[in-house]
């Protein structure tokens, strides 16, 4: 976002390659395409030094920004389904949404069997701003449902790919933000889902999947 100037992001897609580790790295960041009037497309790569100067890919993402200098926006009726947010007073402390340092992340969840929805309320444990860049953390966060398999709990889970689809900007002050997760069925080890993140009066902020 400093890169593109004041443009909002409009779509993010994330691959993956390794899992990084927790330490310094390297952000790569090249245009893709740059435009004014139109979107604004950034390659960003994170790199980590293995042995030496040696630099290893571990993450691959392109982002697409909205690039329209004068700020004309529009919108049409939503024509698709976006199932209704969760309700804070649902939740319950979410103990497998666990790091290390309690102060990266507060995670509430709630489950709901009859659709196959894992429900979130999520916030920075050390009080940080909620914003447009929270979104895509936000979205990559799961507690494991209780009707998945035992072994599912205890494995290590590695996102492969992440989309994230803006649709509004948190307001100034939002104190956390609503998930909702369908969790499709796994095939080969994997397992894909769609997610929907509202703030706290409803609103729909992003799509995930």
């Amino acid at each position: 976002m400093q890169h593109c100037g004041r443009k909002d992001p409009v779509v993010l897609n994330v691959f993956f390659l390794k899992s990084p580790a927790i330490g310094p790295c390297v952000l790569r960041v090249a245009d893709i395409k740059k435009g004014g009037r139109g979107y604004w497309v950034v390659r960003v790569t994170l790199l980590q030094k293995l042995k030496g100067d040696v630099e290893e890919e571990k993450v691959h993402a392109i982002v697409t920004m909205g690039a329209r200098e004068d700020h004309v926006s529009f919108a049409v009726p939503r024509n698709t389904y976006v199932p209704p947010p969760p309700s804070l007073a649902m939740m319950r402390p979410a103990p497998e949404v666990s790091f290390k340092d309690k102060s990266i992340l507060r995670a509430e969840c709630a489950f709901d069997r009859d659709q196959v929805h894992v429900l979130h309320a999520l916030r920075w444990g050390d009080g940080r701003p909620i914003d447009v860049k929270s979104l895509p953390c936000f979205a990559d966060v799961l507690a494991v449902p209780p009707w998945m398999p035992r072994d599912a709990i205890f494995a290590k889970r590695l996102t492969l790919q992440l989309e994230v689809q803006f649709f509004d900007v948190p307001r100034e002050g939002l104190d956390h933000v609503l998930t909702r997760i369908l969790v499709a069925d796994s095939k080969e080890g994997h397992g894909g889902g769609d997610g929907w993140l509202y703030d706290d009066k409803g609103n729909l902020l992003a799509s995930a999947r």
